[in-house]
């Protein structure tokens, strides 16, 4: 555990080892306090603060004498023994040391420090998490003015009119100006309180239970305005890859034996991300107010003054069955009233007999949610009061999905049916005439209902219908590009095709100028977005290559990601790809556009080699990753590009946070269903440089074209 204490560093030699970009970073902080740097390294990176005058540049490598005069060590290089030795003789020496390297061998860490002139507040994580420590700094910024550093200017004048006045009788003119702050400065001081933060919104909206296409068009829209979604295990997670791919994931699964969540902690959940400003979706399989729970959570967020809306969803009261083609009224099957109940109660109580009498007793068709484990007590309590054991009974499975199962017979033989051993959760009884309709609506296939949903449920969330539209009031900031960029194909569009391919063909375009049009197109169509122009020189190049504009809204840069990629490229810092398919996209010239030096050789794919694969298998290791532990010398201060396999960026965030290792860039964009959203959350959070897409998108064409765009940012093309 560190003690905080602030040092007194103006015109103190403080030695650095190293010349990379975290050496470049400590050393930024160093002169803004007024050091004087002594910085050693065998090469230094092009980082304008290596030429402040401050500095004595020692070209070579380090010796135990440089430490000579110094007042700190900073121990900053890529090569972890080098680091080691520089502490340990600083140690010697009672100098005390900082080794990036190793958290745990520090006489003192620095942390990131906000200041307002005098005024400065440090947030540290012990070593442990410095980019949790930047980012609450970062986020913190607005909560202190200029004003406390105007305040700090008063208290030095008042201390300077107490020494040049000593032993005076009146009180301290300091002591004053504490006992008045509260009476004098506070109106003139920004207010420093939760309550200043504007308060988001909450939105509870019915998922649909389980195919995709059952989304509602206001429920879509809600997801894509979306900054947290709280979802359910019930609620398809699809739906997130598809409208809000970029927004933080909560799961709060509740389903019976499994329950990550209590219902206060969910309703907590909802009104604190609110209380920060963010736009949540509380998103529930089938509709949230039934059997959801959403009554419960509207009226905590009433109690706490947190505006919401409900948003309705298909429930599985009727969509489920009607997938299994049963409806659930229908006069020829002489069905006009509807039991629903809810077979799990609060705190586990059962039913009671006069509600199972009822029950029994009731509507002519009865629908049971959450009964599959008390099946055998639904066939026992409808017989007992007064149901046939001739009477039609359904249970549906995994309704509306490609897994949907039916099994159908009566209350007397369900029991004895050998599918209730496999079939699976959740699912849905349906009780009466109606289910003899089973068999003869035979339009749903499972088997295909992968292909239709992803046709169905705004598989091209671009399109928007053109009336009769929901609208959903969200904050202007957080709503989807796509929305803006309806596409569609008319008649006339068709028919003028024929035309338009002899028009190309008599004058054909070559691919720059194919490509001119599209980022001018791209330009001209794209919203206004948050990016930085050298960010969205990026973004835009990876909206070309995707022909994707919900681009705008997922690529995620790091705070130093651009500048670092700049200094790599140019110093000719070498790539590790993580397929060959990315090796063979990586354009040679365009890299030798930053610095000659880069050759077919600076390009390093570990994972073709027939002697890592075979090592791979010896250890019983993923070859991917037993390539990333291969690659690591060149992995610090290299730039990494991830587009295919999630456990190699696994294996990268491990050897960041225990290795030491510090790549200049990492571009993380690999695809797929298993770890990859993981992977990408667990590198945002590290102190490292990267360029990403949250979620399940990527691939190794868009990690490349993002390469390919840095590049081009240092090579000063247009393009």
């Amino acid at each position: 555990m560190f003690l905080p204490i602030a040092l007194n560093v103006e015109n103190k030699l403080c030695l650095i080892v190293g010349g990379g970009v975290i050496a470049a970073h400590k050393c930024r902080v160093l002169l803004e306090h007024g050091a004087i740097v002594r910085a050693v390294s065998t090469s230094f990176s092009d980082d304008p603060v290596w030429s402040d005058p401050r500095i004595e540049r020692v070209c070579e490598s380090y010796r135990r004498e440089q430490l000579s005069g110094a007042a700190l060590c900073i121990a900053a290089t890529s090569d972890r023994h080098v680091n080691h030795s520089a502490a340990q003789h600083a140690g010697e020496l009672s100098i005390p040391a900082l080794n990036v390297s190793a958290p745990g061998e520090c006489d003192w860490i620095m942390p990131a420090t906000l200041r307002r002139g005098a005024f400065t507040v440090s947030f540290g994580t012990d070593g442990l998490f410095p980019a949790l420590a930047a980012h609450v700094k970062k986020n913190s910024a607005a909560l202190f003015g200029d004003d406390l550093s105007r305040l700090c200017e008063e208290a030095r004048r008042l201390r300077e009119e107490a020494k040049a006045h000593p032993g005076g009788e009146s009180e301290h003119p300091l002591r004053a100006l504490s006992a008045s702050l509260a009476a004098f400065w506070q109106p003139r001081l920004p207010s420093y309180t939760a309550e200043t933060k504007t308060t988001g919104k909450v939105f509870l909206v019915g998922a649909g239970p389980g195919d995709i296409g059952l989304i509602t068009v206001k429920g879509a829209s809600c997801l894509r305005a979306a900054s947290v979604v709280i979802h359910d295990a019930l609620a398809n997670r699809e739906l997130l890859d598809i409208f809000c791919s970029g927004a933080v994931r909560v799961d709060v699964s509740k389903r019976k034996g499994l329950c990550l969540h209590m219902q206060p902690e969910i309703n907590q959940m909802l009104i604190d991300w609110a209380r920060r400003g963010h736009t949540v979706v509380r998103l529930k399989g089938g509709d949230p107010m039934i059997f959801g729970r959403g009554g419960e959570e509207a009226r905590a967020l009433t109690s706490a003054g947190i505006p919401f809306e409900i948003v309705p969803g298909v429930s599985s009261l009727s969509a489920v069955p009607a997938y299994a083609g049963i409806p659930v009224t229908d006069r020829e099957f002489g069905s006009a009233s509807i039991g629903v109940y809810s077979l799990h109660r609060r705190n586990n109580a059962g039913l009671s007999e006069d509600q199972w009498r009822g029950m029994a007793q009731g509507a002519e068709t009865l629908v049971l949610f959450m009964g599959m484990s008390l099946l055998s007590t639904v066939v026992e309590k409808l017989l007992q009061y007064g149901r046939s054991e001739a009477e039609p009974i359904a249970l549906i499975t995994q309704g509306t999905t490609s897994r949907q199962q039916e099994i159908v017979a009566t209350l007397g033989t369900i029991l004895t049916r050998d599918e209730l051993r496999t079939a699976g959760s959740p699912g849905l009884i349906v009780v009466g005439s109606v289910v003899k309709a089973y068999g003869l609506l035979p339009w749903f296939n499972p088997q295909e209902a992968n292909s239709a949903a992803q046709a169905m449920a705004f598989a091209t969330p671009d399109s928007a219908p053109s009336a009769g539209s929901a609208s959903v009031a969200v904050p202007q900031h957080a709503a989807s590009s796509s929305e803006s960029h309806p596409q569609t194909i008319s008649d006339s569009t068709a028919i003028a095709a024929p035309a338009l391919i002899h028009t190309l063909l008599r004058s054909p375009m070559d691919g720059e100028a194919i490509e001119t049009l599209s980022l001018a197109t791209i330009d001209r169509e794209a919203p206004p977005n948050g990016y930085s122009p050298d960010e969205w020189a990026v973004v835009r190049r990876l909206i070309h290559t995707s022909a994707d504009f919900a681009m705008i809204d997922l690529v995620r840069f790091s705070s130093d990601a651009i500048g670092s990629a700049r200094r790599a490229l140019r110093t000719g810092a070498p790539i590790f790809a993580d397929s060959n398919m990315i090796r063979a996209g990586i354009s040679l010239a365009r890299l030798r556009s930053n610095c000659p030096s880069y050759s077919a050789a600076s390009i390093h794919c570990h994972v073709a080699d027939p002697d890592v694969a075979a090592e791979a298998r010896s250890q019983h290791l993923p070859r991917s990753l037993f390539a990333v532990r291969k690659a690591a010398p060149l992995l610090d201060c290299g730039i990494a590009l991830f587009g295919n396999a999630p456990v190699a960026l696994m294996e990268l965030n491990r050897a960041i946070l225990e290795d030491g290792i510090r790549p200049a860039l990492v571009i993380a964009m690999p695809v797929g269903f298993v770890h990859v959203e993981e992977s990408k959350q667990e590198l945002m959070s590290l102190n490292v440089p990267w360029i990403s897409i949250p979620g399940r998108r990527g691939g190794s064409t868009l990690a490349v074209a993002t390469l390919h765009a840095l590049c081009m940012l240092n090579g000063g093309s247009a393009q």
